[in-house]
């Protein structure tokens, strides 16, 4: 998950419905994103034991684009987006030990206002005149590992046909 794909790649998807998400959420007291993120960390581990790898012991770094608009009305539009690391182990097999270990991380992250943390730094680097900027971006994408394995959301797309130079995208 790490390294440059260089070559044909594949998709695949499957579709849950939403109401069943929900109702694993109500019974066990999570979230919505919660259950997701517990699906995609169970894919992972069954995609990585499938093709020989061990998962004991291993975790997986999911950053979560989360939006920090408040419900300040019209006079703010717009969104406000940061992202939230959430480390997950991969080893837990168990659904239930699965979900719960997910909430927890996910738990913390909100009370410790992580997003906003993330969005100040983010922020932060903004001021910086801008051939410091530009001194460090390349040095910063030259990192031997990267913060993260992928980027998770369940933000949901437009509902309606969106068109790109007169093509339906």
């Amino acid at each position: 998950f790490n390294v440059i794909y260089r070559g044909p790649q594949k998709f695949a998807w499957a579709e849950i419905p939403l109401a069943e998400v929900k109702a694993i959420r109500h019974a066990c007291g999570t979230s919505v994103n919660d259950v997701l993120l517990a699906l995609v960390t169970a894919t992972i581990r069954d995609y990585s034991e499938h093709h020989g790898d061990s998962v004991k012991g291993r975790l997986v770094r999911i950053m979560v684009p989360v939006n920090l608009r408040g419900s300040d009305g019209p006079a703010n539009p717009g969104n406000h987006i940061s992202l939230v690391p959430v480390t997950i182990p991969l080893g837990i097999h168990s659904p239930k030990r699965l979900l719960a270990a997910v909430h927890k991380r996910t738990e913390f992250l909100k009370r410790a206002r992580a997003a906003e943390l993330v969005s100040l730094f983010g922020g932060l680097i903004g001021v910086f005149p801008g051939p410091m900027q530009a001194f460090a971006g390349p040095m910063i994408s030259r990192v031997p590992f990267t913060p993260f394995n992928m980027v998770c959301t369940s933000v949901p797309g437009p509902q309606f046909p969106l068109y790109l130079l007169g093509h339906k995208m």
